[in-house]
C-alpha cells in the first residue's frame, strides 16, 4: 500500500505477517520476489512487521486501517 512520502508524494511498504517470527524476511528478499512481476518503481521501499493484517466482512485487507 501506498503511504505519504515528502520526496515522492507516495512510496510503497509492504505489511507482512511472517510465518517463522524468529526469521522474517528481509526487505532485500521482499523486492527480490516483487521485481520478478512488477517494475522496480513499484517494490517495496519499506516493510513493517504485523501480528495480522485487518480485513473486512468479506476478507479484502482494510489498507486505510494499516497507514493509520
Amino acid at each position: 500500500a501506498g503511504v505519504t512520502d515528502v520526496e515522492w508524494g507516495q512510496q510503497v511498504v509492504a505489511w507482512i505477517v511472517a510465518t517463522d517470527a524468529s526469521s522474517p524476511p528481509t526487505l532485500a528478499s521482499i523486492r527480490s520476489f516483487a521485481a520478478e512481476t512488477l517494475p522496480m518503481y513499484m517494490t517495496p521501499k519499506e516493510i513493517r512487521l504485523v501480528d495480522s493484517l485487518p480485513t473486512t466482512s468479506s476478507g479484502k485487507v482494510r489498507r486505510q486501517d494499516l497507514r493509520s
